[in-house]
């Protein structure tokens, strides 16, 4: 049971309901992988490997639905034994190709180069941090010397640079080699918010006004910058929203595993379904994604935010194998437990005294203007100034979001709390 807070200026029960089919999807076609990268979302050691046939398999069918681009990332994709062929097959259906490397055995096996549109390769900061991050001694130089070599004899591939963000390199100096590395050669520089999936999911959280700052003032000597992954506008300071992009996965975005499973990109945990026993275009019209389409599981933050049709709450894959049943985000998380704990403590009262009844909802009368179920208005007598958070919470403890929904009321100036 859920309790929800509503913008009346916009209807925020918006739908992904947007697309029959994806654009692009994500193919994992190995889990091996030559480097062991610090931050790795993977974190285990797996071998498994896509047949070549499934492969082809599953790349008739997308071509079928209308899939315009294929990622084929993994692990390390140069490391797949069949690459060669499957990347000749794709090209012959008409895909726009791309792979996602660490760029150390690039050109190993040039002939695969004529069946690619686009590579981007991982360069995580200045030499020493990206050595220490792929804990591998030589790696940049050997990166460094691939991007130059494919700048020269291979220009009409079209190149990214592509470097995740850790506690390590976030600082003006690495970020900003980076940013010089890419213009000396006129490649685009995509920055990619950690996931805290894998390595990653104990890491202590990154502000990320603490990169924002920096990726802004960069952008300004060197356009070709970009995210690459989504960001959601609470998290940080509004001047720097317009670097960010909505969440795409499960609309126009797709991932498949080795093995065949469906999820809606490569950091999700859930499976929708495998296409060794069911074909692609019916996994993806199955209720569960019809559900999770709807957003009604987004935290209240989100629905009632200004840049909600814009932002759609950050991510949507973040190490939840719950799925669509709350937020993923991690970043969204912090924030709200960052307010919980603010008011958990502290007696809350509420600071509107002008309500109005509508249908079986209710206006707060307050600017702006909210409206609340009858499980919300509840909540909201309770805010007399006698209770605490905790206590309020413990009194609708039936209420699975009722933490978020204190702290969005207190975001929102509706309810405060006592001195």
């Amino acid at each position: 049971m859920k309790t929800f807070l509503e913008s009346t200026n916009v209807n925020s029960f918006y739908n992904l309901n947007t697309l029959t089919y994806p654009v692009i999807v994500y193919l994992k076609i190995t889990e091996c992988c030559n480097l062991c990268c610090n931050f790795c979302s993977q974190a285990y050691e797996k071998k498994n490997i896509m047949d070549i046939n499934l492969a082809k398999k599953i790349l008739r069918e997308l071509h079928n639905g209308g899939v315009v681009s294929i990622n084929y990332t993994g692990g390390e994709p140069l490391l797949y034994p069949d690459l060669q062929e499957l990347l000749k097959y794709g090209s012959s259906l008409g895909f726009e190709q791309t792979l996602i490397t660490n760029g150390l055995n690039i050109l190993k096996n040039k002939n695969i180069l004529k069946y690619v549109n686009c590579i981007g390769i991982s360069l995580h900061g200045t030499p020493e941090i990206h050595n220490h991050l792929c804990n591998l001694p030589n790696a940049f130089d050997k990166v460094k010397s691939n991007i130059d070599k494919l700048l020269s004899d291979y220009p009409k591939i079209k190149l990214n640079l592509n470097c995740t963000l850790t506690e390590e390199n976030i600082n003006e100096d690495s970020l900003k080699f980076l940013k010089n590395f890419a213009q000396e050669r006129n490649i685009k520089l995509c920055f990619g918010r950690l996931n805290y999936l894998g390595l990653s999911s104990n890491t202590k959280i990154i502000n990320p006004d603490k990169y924002l700052k920096i990726i802004a003032e960069l952008k300004k000597e060197y356009f070709n910058i970009s995210i690459s992954n989504c960001i959601a506008h609470c998290t940080h300071q509004q001047e720097y929203k317009y670097l960010n992009h909505a969440c795409g996965a499960g609309i126009s975005i797709f991932s498949i595993e080795p093995n065949g499973d469906v999820k809606i990109c490569p950091s999700s945990s859930y499976i929708l379904g495998n296409v060794l026993n069911t074909k692609f275009s019916k996994i993806i019209k199955n209720k569960k994604l019809d559900n999770y389409k709807k957003l009604n599981w987004l935290p209240n933050i989100c629905r009632i935010c200004k840049d909600f049709s814009y932002c759609k709450g950050g991510c949507h894959a973040e190490g939840n194998s719950l799925f669509y049943e709350n937020t993923c985000d991690t970043l969204v998380i912090d924030k709200l437990n960052s307010v919980w704990e603010k008011i958990k403590n502290k007696k809350i009262i509420s600071k509107c005294n002008k309500l109005r009844k509508e249908k079986n909802k209710y206006l707060i009368i307050k600017i702006p203007i909210r409206k609340i179920d009858k499980l919300g208005y509840k909540i909201l007598l309770q805010c007399d100034g006698t209770k605490t958070g905790s206590e309020i919470a413990e009194i609708f403890s039936k209420i699975t979001n009722i933490e978020d929904f204190l702290s969005t009321l207190y975001l929102d100036n509706i309810i405060g709390v006592q001195k």
